[in-house]
């Protein structure tokens, strides 16, 4: 399955607005406003590789018939970091821009990369 970097965005922000303490289980993660543009198979699998990058703590429990479940318990500080360097709108429109025209798709982590390189040059450092 291909990786969605506008879920994976999405996704990140929302759990940004997750009440410290709160824990939504997989079933309400899909529900979250910010994912009713994405299918459940994208934003399961967007958390399940948001785990496995170190960017949630995620605890995942096996359900019978369900491809991924678990509770979501926190956003870690390289999580914090990512969402920082890819939260501006205008950053990520240019650091979109800047990937498209030079190769057809990057990792999560050059993503960020570049939007730090893009917000570094709109401030002049």
């Amino acid at each position: 399955m291909k990786l969605n970097h506008e879920c994976v965005r999405d996704l990140m922000l929302a759990f940004e607005d997750v009440p410290y303490g709160g824990h939504p289980q997989m079933g309400e993660i899909v529900k979250f406003k910010k994912m009713g543009d994405y299918s459940i198979e994208d934003v399961c699998y967007s958390t399940e590789k948001l785990m496995e990058a170190g960017f949630i703590d995620f605890q995942r429990v096996k359900a019978w018939g369900a491809p991924f479940d678990g509770i979501f318990v926190e956003i870690t500080w390289d999580g914090h970091e990512f969402i920082d360097s890819i939260r501006s709108d205008t950053v990520w429109n240019k650091a979109k821009e800047k990937v498209k025209s030079t190769v057809s798709n990057v990792s999560i982590q050059t993503m960020a990369a570049v939007a730090i390189a893009v917000t570094k040059n709109m401030l002049s450092i």
